[in-house]
């Protein structure tokens, strides 16, 4: 199984404040057109925040699981959802819940059947911080079981992420996440959209 808990909090991580400037939006930015249509507007929010944020848990259980997902239920609650997929034979449980708190709360566990693989994203915007990673085996037969805590030394996720685009677009490397990743996650996003509460 793999399940995750997100509940966000401080992604701002005391940064400062955002880059502005004074340049006009262009024409049509921040209408709505790219929202598939026959959404009600509930189900027009959650698809928007299931863009801006569950698309990144999607791909990190692709990456981790090496299958893709299906789309099975989603669960709401108030603001609270639970959402559940397949991979295969593996069951995959997304959990989301409000809460307000001083730190970035998300959380990721695979389970196999003799351990497990913890991951805890730091906030997306604090410099200096790298994910923690722990990695649970189970001694057979009498043997010692080990328990690994990956350490990634001083890293920006965020801006590595932000550096590696631009060498994309520059020619200089392939992309991490294939688009076609990317659609087929919209796909799924759509699907959970349209199986929402439509009020």
């Amino acid at each position: 199984q793999a399940h995750l808990f997100f509940t966000g909090g401080d992604w701002w991580a005391n940064l400062g404040k955002p880059i502005t400037t004074q340049e006009e939006a262009p024409q049509g930015w921040g209408t709505a057109h790219w929202i598939p249509t026959g959404l009600s507007p509930a189900q027009q929010q959650a698809f928007s925040f299931f863009i801006n944020i569950y698309s990144h848990h999607l791909g990190l259980f692709r990456f981790l699981l090496g299958k893709e997902l299906k789309f099975e239920a989603i669960l709401p609650q108030g603001p609270n959802e639970t959402v559940l997929f397949s991979a295969g034979d593996t069951q995959v449980v997304l959990m989301r819940t409000r809460m307000a708190c001083d730190w970035w709360e998300e959380k990721v566990r695979v389970v196999f059947d003799d351990g497990f693989v913890d991951v805890a994203p730091p906030p997306p915007m604090a410099r200096n911080l790298s994910a923690k990673v722990e990695d649970y085996r189970k001694g057979a037969d009498g043997q010692v079981s080990t328990l690994t805590q990956g350490i990634a030394g001083w890293n920006w996720a965020f801006k590595r992420q932000a550096e590696h685009f631009v060498q994309v677009c520059a020619g200089q490397a392939e992309p991490l996440v294939p688009g076609e990743h990317a659609q087929r996650d919209l796909v799924l996003m759509e699907e959970m959209a349209r199986r929402h509460p439509a009020g």
